[in-house]
């Protein structure tokens, strides 16, 4: 029952906000909706027309430039512009007009503006001596202003009084006689369309009450402008009148601006139709929502349940979604605030587990290397051991006397390597375990490879061979420890001595990465048969040796290349070794920072 009339609430709810909420919404639209809109609207059209008139008093445009103006600001603004003199003639349009002569000999210039629209796309065959006759009235400016035309005994305009408004004191008339002079629309001025009757119809109206009692009932606002609704009974619409005076040349003009309701009106119209669909729309929309709603009140429970079975599984990833503040909502909240308590305290654990198991096996890796290092020097210093003790032990006994320099010189000499051999290993342990810290700087790597190159002439003249470098001309900056990488190119240079041949040619190539352009490539390759395929894969292990004689001469520590990858993994570069056409070649990257030539 009590989910029954929770629904039956939130229903009646929906209902009367929803009914209330469109019943505002069309009050304001039909009652209050054109009025602000036009308020609006206007204060826009005051804003630009207070500029347009500023503009035009203190410029010197001739006719066409101001009928030019005045057209942008009509399309701009969506209304009618016109600007009259005293004599009502409006300078913004040409005048178009056709004078007669009666049988009197009298002229009449019939003004034709206030009856040529965008409806009269047909213009009859004027011509001079054609017959006209027409019906109208005289105004002050003693012009003709006609509301019914006829040439040559043929109907072309016929007002019927529909637009002109009654005038004072004056009457009908009736003109017969015969062309003498007209102007007429240009073809120009028919295809872009004239439609200027409106303002005529404005004009007129505003001319009839600016004299009268009348004029003084309209608010004349702060801004200097007339503004008042004129209803046009020539199409019956409703329209807004703006008018405000012009300064020019020390002449007086008034300028009238001419916008129609008829827009916003037609809006307001299909609005109201359009708001019954919507109360019928909103009716069954109503119903939907209400059943969903049945829904969403039971789903929170199922995720509740749903939430409580994953936290025995200790799954912590489901959350409840809160959208209330009754008892569900309270025990929603409940469960995600437990289920996320849950959820970090059992990370927080995993972590501490993980950072434990972590430190134990880095203590046993330590722990193994070592082992590995006690293990590995002590197999290594056991021959030197060996041979110092033996020469040692003859130095003592004097025997062979005449050589004891000699037996010294070994001594000191294997001493040495015994201290080389330590220096690396130690060296190596560090680089593996992580504590040995780059000391980043830019140099370029080719200075760098021909000075180490330089400390090896002793050797190379001893086996008569030679290094051949080239870089096509590019001088490769690099940003990496310059000590360190030295040291590789130290052990790859020793090492391609050590098993080349006599009389060959160590190649030092240096190129960009053509995987990476962004790197260098630095390739060192000498001639030499005495590496298998199957010493190529073991070849960058600790102790390692190509000479299974383990012959210090020939084959070194066996830590030269270790140290190599070493350095090389913890700058991020790549490395490796390949065979080429009976070479072995040994290669890595750096990144590249500058270039020069």
């Amino acid at each position: 029952m009590r989910n029954r009339s929770i629904i039956l609430k939130i229903f009646i709810i929906l209902v009367v906000s929803f009914t209330f909420f469109i019943g505002i919404i069309l009050f304001f639209q039909t009652s209050y909706f054109e009025e602000y809109y036009l308020k609006e609207k206007n204060v826009e059209i005051k804003k630009n027309l207070h500029s347009f008139i500023n503009l035009y008093e203190n410029s010197t445009w001739n006719k066409q430039d101001l009928k030019i103006k005045t057209r942008v600001f009509e399309q701009t603004n969506n209304v009618k512009i016109g600007i009259f003199d005293k004599s009502n003639r409006m300078l913004n349009e040409d005048i178009y007009e056709i004078s007669i002569e009666d049988y009197s000999g009298e002229i009449f210039k019939i003004q034709l503006n206030a009856l040529i629209s965008n409806e009269n796309t047909v213009y009859p065959e004027i011509q001079i001596g054609s017959i006209m006759n027409s019906e109208g009235y005289i105004l002050e400016d003693s012009k003709f202003y006609p509301y019914k035309i006829d040439v040559n005994g043929k109907n072309w305009i016929d007002m019927s009084l529909k637009y002109f408004y009654d005038i004072e004191n004056k009457y009908p008339l009736k003109i017969s006689g015969t062309v003498v002079n007209f102007v007429m629309p240009s073809f120009e001025d028919r295809i872009r369309g004239i439609n200027t009757k409106n303002l005529w119809g404005a004009l007129d109206y505003w001319n009839t009450i600016k004299s009268k009692e009348a004029r003084k009932k309209l608010s004349e606002n702060n801004d200097g402008y007339f503004t008042f609704v004129y209803n046009n009974n020539y199409d019956n619409s409703k329209n807004t009148i703006i008018v405000s005076k012009v300064n020019k040349s020390n002449k007086e003009y008034t300028c009238l601006v001419y916008e129609t309701h008829s827009s916003v009106v037609e809006a307001i119209k299909v609005l109201k139709k359009y708001y019954v669909l919507i109360f019928g729309g909103a009716f069954i929309l109503v119903c939907i929502i209400s059943i969903v709603f049945s829904f969403l009140i039971a789903n929170p429970l199922i995720h509740i349940d749903k939430m409580a079975k994953k936290m025995a599984k200790l799954d912590f990833d489901e959350k409840i979604k809160v959208n209330s503040n009754d008892e569900i909502g309270s025990i929603s909240r409940s469960l995600n605030i437990l289920s996320s308590n849950l959820k970090k305290s059992i990370d927080d654990l995993t972590e501490a587990n993980l950072k434990l198991k972590k430190d134990v096996d880095r203590g046993l890796e330590h722990e193994s290397m070592r082992k590995d290092f006690i293990s590995s020097i002590s197999h290594e210093l056991k021959t030197p051991l060996g041979i110092i003790k033996g020469y040692s032990e003859g130095i003592k006994d004097e025997i062979d006397i005449e050589n004891t320099d000699k037996y010294i010189d070994i001594i000191l000499d294997e001493v040495d390597k015994m201290d080389n051999l330590i220096n690396d290993m130690l060296d190596l342990s560090k680089l593996t375990l992580g504590y040995q810290e780059l000391v980043k700087t830019t140099f370029c790597i080719n200075e760098l490879i021909h000075d180490t190159s330089e400390k090896f002439n002793k050797k190379i003249l001893e086996k008569n061979i030679k290094f051949n470098y080239s870089s096509n001309g590019i001088y490769y900056d690099t940003y990496s420890d310059k000590r360190r990488i030295e040291q590789v190119i130290t052990n790859l240079l020793s090492n391609a001595i050590r098993y080349t041949y006599s009389s060959t040619v160590i190649n030092i190539i240096l190129e960009k990465d053509l995987e990476d352009p962004e790197r260098v490539l630095c390739r060192i390759n000498n001639e030499t048969n005495v590496i298998s395929d199957e010493a190529l894969n073991k070849i960058w292990e600790k102790f390692y040796r190509i000479e299974k004689s383990r012959n210090k001469v020939i084959a070194g520590t066996g830590l030269g290349l270790a140290i190599v990858k070493n350095i090389l993994e913890i700058h991020g570069c790549s490395y490796g070794v390949r065979k080429i056409d009976g070479r072995i070649e040994f290669y890595f990257t750096l990144n590249i920072v500058g270039e020069s030539r």
